[in-house]
């Protein structure tokens, strides 16, 4: 760690690494010629099971510099130098070292800050590198079209959010201004499940006992 107060700089660099046991994950398997209630062929039974061992390490990077007493910028963000499990796959004789589901390779937050008197604001990012997942439309494109296709994984593609809100403070009164995902980027954190597009909020915040 370094931090100079006296011009307004800080960073932090972190280096972890965690080994465990008995992550939970989410496992498929095969259920051929048995109906449900309703009549339907059920094809696979999707649960959850522990992986037989999961590794996991990076560099944690955390940067602020303080311009004059009104404006600073900022960085935090992971970098994953190894996200990887071994697990048991659907079809799959020996269990398989695999990339760690939804663990991005690359996480960042930053931004600038104003703030004077009365009035504060502040424009931040959000990105959101490569990260996998399993793909459940695989399994139901086997040639013999009755959902019994192999493992495979989705890697979903990365994105960047950025946001802007703006305070006015009057005593104990605060108005807020916030606009979210400034740029209407379309992205997700699940396939599937879209988030919200360009949305805007207005708030009112009375305090007490100021």
């Amino acid at each position: 760690r370094y931090s100079k107060p006296d011009n307004g700089f800080s960073a932090d660099l972190t280096f972890f690494y965690t080994s465990f046991d008995n992550n939970v994950v989410s496992t498929v398997s095969q259920y051929p010629d048995q109906l449900a209630e309703s009549g339907a062929v059920i094809r696979n039974l999707n649960s959850y099971a522990n992986a037989e061992s999961t590794t996991l390490s990076g560099l944690e990077l955390d940067v602020n510099y303080r311009i004059n007493k009104s404006l600073g910028v900022f960085v935090n963000g992971v970098y994953i130098l190894k996200a990887e499990e071994i697990r048991e796959i659907y079809r799959q004789p020996d269990p398989l070292t695999l990339d760690m589901h939804n663990v991005a390779n690359l996480s960042l937050n930053y931004g600038v800050d104003y703030s004077k008197k009365w009035f504060s604001t502040r424009l931040s990012g959000r990105y959101v590198g490569r990260r996998f997942d399993t793909d459940w439309g695989y399994y139901l494109s086997s040639d013999n079209g009755y959902g019994t296709g192999n493992y495979a994984d989705v890697k979903y593609a990365s994105f960047m959010v950025i946001d802007w809100v703006a305070n006015f403070k009057l005593k104990n009164n605060q108005l807020s201004l916030m606009i979210n995902n400034l740029t209407d980027e379309n992205y997700y954190e699940k396939r599937g499940y879209n988030l919200m597009g360009r949305n805007m909020q207005l708030r009112y915040t009375l305090y007490f006992g100021q």
